[in-house]
């Protein structure tokens, strides 16, 4: 079976100072795939990390997505017209959106606002995803074949 590949799109916002740690941390290499990538700018295993050992299975039960992210880019990173900060990204992940994933880490940097958007390529689904003060705050999906969150 062919992969289906979920394109995700980030927005991250926040106070500077969290914004930039966030930013920071998030880069990193895949132990099992870092001969293929290459360093990354959102390493899903740099946040939340994962035994050397672990599977397929650890990585859906801790991110909610196999592999992590896929042909991740920061696409800018601004000042808005108060004292926000935004970062935004974009990743592919396959099968499913990293919902897990976001909701550690929510948890692990409340000053920040995570706002993920998600569409498959046949566009069978589409959702907005949103966390601020390390809660879950949005969850919307529509579509045939949604996939569940909390």
């Amino acid at each position: 079976m062919e992969t289906r590949w979920i394109k995700n799109w980030l927005t991250v916002s926040g106070p500077q100072k969290p914004l930039s740690s966030f930013v920071g941390q998030a880069k990193g290499v895949y132990p099992r795939r870092k001969d293929a990538l290459g360093e990354s700018v959102l390493c899903f295993n740099s946040l939340v990390e994962l035994s050397p050992t672990a599977t397929y299975l650890d990585e859906l039960a801790e991110w909610g997505c196999k592999g992590g992210a896929y042909n991740a880019e920061r696409r800018s990173t601004s000042p808005s017209r108060d004292e926000t900060r935004v970062a935004e990204f974009s990743f592919d992940t396959p099968w499913t959106p990293p919902l897990e994933f976001f909701h550690k880490i929510a948890r692990m940097f409340p000053a920040l606002t995570f706002r993920l958007e998600y569409s498959p390529e046949d566009h069978e689904f589409e959702g907005k995803a949103e966390w601020s003060g390390g809660n879950l705050t949005l969850d919307q999906c529509k579509g045939s074949t949604a996939p569940s969150s909390r």
